[in-house]
């Protein structure tokens, strides 16, 4: 399986921590304290979520873009990152 690269809404500050989510995978979402640790974080958690989908026989859902009505569900929008999947 090729590698995929899925984006990750980010949102909060620097006072009060980052979290991010990702639109496509529901419950799939990640934390921290500074943009740099929520990078990090990021690629841990896809990877844990797309490896437990795999592992239950799920399909795994397709990387898309990010959409308005994604950015409209983040408070103290910060940015997106784009995380990737290596299997």
């Amino acid at each position: 399986m090729p590698e995929q690269t899925f984006l990750m809404v980010v949102e909060g500050t620097a006072e009060s921590g980052y979290c991010g989510f990702f639109p496509t995978l529901p419950g799939c979402a990640t934390a921290g304290d500074t943009l740099d640790e929520i990078v990090i974080r990021a690629s841990e958690g896809l990877s844990l979520h797309l490896d437990g989908l795999r592992a239950d026989g799920e399909p795994l859902p397709e990387p898309r873009p990010v959409t308005a009505a994604d950015l409209a569900d983040a408070e103290e929008f910060a940015g997106v990152v784009a995380v990737t999947y290596r299997p």
